[in-house]
């Protein structure tokens, strides 16, 4: 689903987590992604959070995507090379800041600055 420009210049945001579908409306693009962001967290909730793994978690975010094929095969190119291997049995609830960053750092080292952008939007 994702975000869209509307005729108006205002952009919608459309998701679907957990088999319903959300909808809302903004002025800027930035402000329909954070929604987004938010909304997907809330919806998972904390409660299934603590026993969500975040290898489950990014399997079914991944099967919600119906975004373009080229962001599709990089968010799963960056989750089984960066997040999986790090991060995949870890409760979601339960992974700390630190844990985000050390791959992120390692990314930036063996590859481009751009690289671990780009994973780290991924993460977000």
């Amino acid at each position: 689903m994702g975000v869209d420009r509307l005729p108006s210049g205002s952009y919608r945001v459309r998701l679907m987590v957990d088999g319903r579908k959300h909808t809302a409306a903004f002025p800027t693009e930035e402000e329909a992604r954070e929604w987004e962001v938010v909304t997907r967290g809330r919806v998972v909730g904390v409660r299934a959070a603590r026993t969500l793994t975040v290898g489950e978690y990014t399997r079914r975010w991944l099967g919600e995507l119906i975004d373009t094929a080229a962001d599709i095969d990089r968010y799963r190119r960056d989750v089984a090379e960066h997040i999986i291997p790090t991060l995949a049995s870890r409760p979601l609830a339960e992974v700390t800041p630190v844990e985000i960053v050390a791959p992120l750092e390692q990314v930036r080292a063996d590859a481009f600055p751009a690289v671990a952008d780009q994973v780290r939007a991924t993460l977000k």
